[in-house]
């Protein structure tokens, strides 16, 4: 593994758009949609947000989806 490597291994914001492009590949593109009002709607608990995803085989926690919401309040997060 080069450095560059490393750094995008260790870069968390690199990995939130990894797990982003996770998520859209392997939901239907309604449910992607439906994922983004989700992650937007602070209302809805992280845990639901993880159960519904994880019956869809993907793994998930608390502290991505957490963090997910951060970044997409900052403009940070391109969920398209």
């Amino acid at each position: 593994m080069g450095l560059l490597d490393e750094v995008r291994a260790n870069d968390y914001k690199h990995n939130r758009q990894s797990k982003i492009a996770e998520i859209k590949s392997k939901l239907a593109p309604e449910d992607y949609d439906e994922f983004v009002v989700a992650i937007s709607d602070v209302t809805i608990s992280q845990a639901a947000l993880i159960r519904a995803l994880q019956k869809r085989g993907i793994k998930i926690g608390t502290g991505t989806i957490s963090n997910m919401r951060r970044d997409l309040l900052a403009g940070g997060l391109d969920l398209a």
